[in-house]
């Protein structure tokens, strides 16, 4: 028997569910004390490239037999982000504000922690330094925030925006080594965390005055200083809000990330678009404009 990690999820609203796959004639739902190795899904994308993908899921036959291993509820907001998985933990932020970690084989809550603002996204988890990344979407302040992961005890927490109505809605992504550009010349490797800025949903649905400009901002993992910070669209323009992911090709320290319309004027270039951002200092490389 082994437990299927793939597909672990919010399947409804504040539910975190665990199946496995379970063979043999009339195998019923597994023991508790069922010996089963844990799973690694560090990033809401599982990897830097965000395949989604990891080894050893189930097949389409296997499907039929998918049992629930255990089940656990919340009352403080929906999870909306994908868990993420490390060191026998499942960590999941919920739209009530609460950071928590599951036992991964019982479900048991190890540890919760309010960060003050809903976090719509999913976590992203620093193994080596046992560190759990969250983003907060307070509009008009939104921030990421580092916590232990074996304690949950915030570590640091940092502003990415100060627009009126900026917002954070799109999961932070753990790097580790960047060469970033250093100030006596060269480069030299950073733990880094990259989290994109949006604008609040109600003002881009419904303000045609709405000025906010998309932003990607690159933390410290260590202290959370801001290392740089890059607005998708020139002053002036508004629009091209980070809704997404970014993807990292390290091979060539590449960002990769979307980016959304303008909301009103022309628009720039760089909306409605996939920006390569050069990592080490936030610099636009190229992009690619939808129509």
């Amino acid at each position: 028997m082994r437990l299927w990690r793939a597909g672990l999820g919010s399947v409804a609203a504040s539910t975190v569910v665990l199946g496995a796959i379970l063979s043999g004639p009339g195998v019923g739902p597994l023991a508790p004390t069922a010996a089963v190795s844990c799973g690694n899904w560090p990033l809401v994308g599982h990897d830097l490239s965000n395949t989604r993908s990891v080894a050893g899921g189930p097949s389409t036959s296997q499907v039929s037999g998918l049992q629930v291993r255990w089940r656990f509820h919340a009352t403080d907001g929906d999870f909306t982000g994908t868990p993420v998985i490390g060191d026998c933990h499942v960590f999941v932020g919920s739209n009530g504000g609460v950071v928590r970690a599951l036992n991964e084989r019982t479900g048991v809550v190890l540890w919760r922690t309010t960060i003050g603002a809903p976090d719509p996204s999913s976590l992203a988890l620093d193994q080596a330094d046992g560190v759990v990344f969250a983003a907060g979407a307070r509009v008009g302040r939104p921030f990421v925030a580092a916590l232990d992961s074996s304690t949950g005890v915030v570590k640091w927490s940092t502003a990415i925006s100060g627009q009126p109505d900026s917002d954070a809605y799109g999961s932070p992504l753990f790097v580790a080594a960047v060469p970033v550009a250093a100030a006596t010349g060269g480069s030299a490797p950073r733990n880094l965390v990259f989290e994109g800025v949006a604008s609040a949903l109600s003002s881009e649905t419904s303000s045609s005055s709405d000025t906010n400009r998309g932003q990607l901002v690159a933390l410290d993992a260590a202290s959370g200083a801001v290392v740089w910070s890059l607005s998708t669209v020139p002053p002036g323009d508004n629009g091209g809000a980070i809704w997404s992911t970014p993807s990292y090709d390290p091979s060539t320290n590449t960002l990769y990330v979307g980016t959304g319309n303008a909301y009103s004027g022309t628009a720039a270039p760089t909306t409605d678009s996939v920006l390569a951002v050069d990592a080490s200092n936030g610099t636009i490389v190229n992009h690619f404009h939808w129509w």
